[in-house]
């Protein structure tokens, strides 16, 4: 779990033993290359509801459509099927997915 500022109102955290960046998960003929090419119109992105890729998108992605899904794994499947041009997760989840799938 990220430790966030609202987060800390309701967790008691201990000291963190362990540090995981975000990643995206795209198709493998995407054309994005950075972060930058999906805060477009038209780009789409799946998201577990609630994470640290939705809150991140949220705040800086303005202009790509964003569906959130209570599973990661329902967002994983938006972009292995086609429907959506990322997912961000921790590089852990995004790797073994990628590990799985890759065609992604």
């Amino acid at each position: 779990m990220t430790i966030t500022d609202e987060r800390k109102k309701v967790v008691d955290f201990s000291i963190p033993y362990a540090k995981a960046n975000l990643a995206i998960l795209t198709p493998l003929n995407s054309d994005i290359t950075n972060i930058k090419d999906l805060d477009k119109k038209g780009k789409v992105l799946a998201l577990k509801r609630g994470s640290t890729g939705h809150l991140y998108a949220v705040k800086n992605l303005k202009n790509a459509t964003i569906n959130l899904f209570d599973k990661e794994n329902a967002a994983i499947l938006e972009v292995i099927q086609g429907k959506a041009d990322g997912f961000f997760y921790d590089q852990l989840t995004i790797y073994r997915t990628w590990q799985k799938h890759q065609d992604t």
